[in-house]
Formats: structure tokens, sequence, C-alpha cells
């Protein structure tokens, strides 16, 4: 840029225009006098300056669109094919388990018999758990008796408190076996209970009804 003063800047300028009005297209060149400032800045030259300030302030006026949030759905999980039954499912089974208290009557004795005494009167026996009814019936009457007995292996003792035909604890211990369904009781000591004696001694029980207790 040529920075021109005084009387050169002023035939420059007439120069100049002179040349515009001839050649539209001539190529103009931008000359400053010296304190002129804007003034001083030829008119055409002004304008550009202000279509580039519009296109520079339409540039910087371009909104940007703010990026899109998007939040991933939940995904639904397909499962295909057999399902292991014990996912699908939840059994519990349990076990039925019976308790037998300490001397209770095994499964081999435990039951209703039935038998004949020498003088043929009909025996009841009835051991179940940690309990015994003994009955014998005749013509005469009914002889009953009851309480509880205690089994250790082949061992079993009768045990009836009862002050008024037994002494002690009315404890009686025999031995039991079970011979081709027939069960017999041998002594093996005094009975402290002699009613009971003929409801054991001689007499050949058969099972009549098993019990599961």
């Amino acid at each position: 840029m040529r920075r021109l003063s005084g009387m050169a800047y002023e035939r420059y300028v007439v120069h100049i225009r002179r040349h515009e009005r001839d050649d539209p297209h001539l190529r103009r060149t931008e000359v400053i006098q010296p304190g002129a400032g804007a003034a001083g800045v030829p008119g055409y030259i002004r304008g550009v300056a202000f279509f580039m300030f519009l296109i520079v302030v339409g540039c910087g006026a371009e909104q940007t669109e703010p990026p899109t949030s998007t939040t991933s759905a939940p995904v639904a999980t397909t499962i295909t094919g057999p399902v292991d039954a014990t996912l699908a499912s939840t059994s519990t089974t349990e076990t039925a388990t019976t308790t037998t208290a300490p001397g209770s009557a095994p499964a081999g004795l435990r039951g209703m018999w039935a038998g004949t005494t020498p003088q043929g009167d009909a025996a009841q026996l009835t051991l179940a758990g940690v309990n015994y009814t003994a009955v014998i019936s005749s013509g005469g009457g009914r002889a009953e008796g009851a309480g509880q007995i205690f089994v250790d292996g082949d061992t079993i003792v009768f045990i009836n408190p009862n002050p008024t035909f037994c002494s002690g604890e009315g404890r009686g211990e025999y031995l039991w076996s079970v011979d081709d369904g027939v069960l017999r009781f041998e002594p093996t000591a005094t009975d402290e209970c002699p009613p009971r004696v003929p409801h054991l001694i001689d007499i050949e029980y058969t099972l009549v009804d098993p019990l599961d207790y």
C-alpha cells in the first residue's frame, strides 16, 4: 500500500477516477491519505469490507444443532430351547421319618396277637410302641391288664405299677421269640405282677393285625 500526501495525492485521485470512467474493470489501488482515516478509503473497498463483514456475521450466527442424546432401550432376552426342570420349578421331597422311642416294640413283635390259654380261654395281647394290653376272656368273665414295655433285643420287660395286684414297679422280664409266626414268652425272673403271668405263659400267639406304630 502506497502512502501519498499533499498535491500528489489529489493528482493521483483525479487520474484514477478518469481511468475508472474509461475502464470500469480497472483494478483499483487503495490509496490512503495521511490522517484521512476511513474517509480516505474508496467507497467500493468499504462496500467489499461491509459485505465480508456480513458473511462473517452470518457464519458466526449459524447455529449448530446440539447433539441428540439417545438412550438405548433395554433389550429383551429370549431363551429358546429346552429349559432345565431344576430351573423351571423347585420341588422339595420330604422323607417321612418314623421316630421310635427307645424300648419300643420292633416290627417283628409289634401288633395284635391272639391265642388260647391251657384252660381254653381266648387270650389277646396287643403290643404297640411302648405300651401293652392283655385280655383273657372266658365264660365267667374278662381279665384285663395294661402297662408299659421296654424291649431290648430278645428281652422284653412288662411294667405295671399297680399296688393292688403288683409289688414294686410291677416289673416282669421275659424272653420273646417268633417261630413260624408263633409268638412265645419265657420268664427270666419272678413277675412282680402275678395276675399278668397267665396272659404270657403257655400261650402260643399268632399275629392277627400288624400295627405300624
